[in-house]
């Protein structure tokens, strides 16, 4: 009885995941690393720049930060959604994704970090997935990721001097 419990209330969860690549999540904090400073070229939601840049609009070192977003409604038809007796127990329509490409370019573009971040949920009758809140989600992984991808290069560069 317990395991018809457990399998509905599955079914009836939210199911979402997070992936990054590449996986990198080894960023303690902001003041562990060298911060990189310089002039920052980036059009956006300035709460999504990685906390280790300090935008200098008078450096003559260059720093460009920029990402692309891309959504994956992959809904099926409605005729055969209606077909389908599972639905009414929360069974997943299908699943929606929301698709980060985040680059870093600094040292005058002779350095750069990428990353790529996929956010997907799935859809009920139910539950329709947040864009806004994936999106969120996503970006904020994304800048997590070049924060720590930026911290271990730093951490490689003192190791080999």
């Amino acid at each position: 009885m317990i395991k018809k419990y457990i399998i509905l209330t599955l079914l009836f969860l939210n199911c979402s995941t997070i992936q990054v690549n590449p996986q990198d999540d080894n960023y303690s904090s902001v003041g562990s690393i060298t911060m990189l400073e310089g002039k920052l070229n980036y059009n956006g939601n300035p709460e999504y720049i990685p906390r280790m840049i300090k935008n200098l609009p008078s450096s003559t070192d260059t720093i460009i930060y920029d990402y692309a977003i891309s959504y994956e409604p992959t809904d099926p038809s409605d005729s055969v959604v209606a077909l389908n007796p599972l639905l009414t127990f929360g069974f997943p329509i299908e699943n929606h994704k929301v698709i980060l490409n985040g680059t870093l370019l600094y040292n005058n573009g002779n350095s750069s970090i990428k990353s790529k971040v996929i956010v997907s949920q799935y859809r009920t009758l139910y539950n329709n997935p947040n864009y806004s809140e994936m999106r969120r989600i996503g970006l904020n992984k994304l800048r997590t990721n070049i924060e720590s991808q930026y911290q271990n290069s730093q951490i490689d560069d003192k190791k080999k001097q």
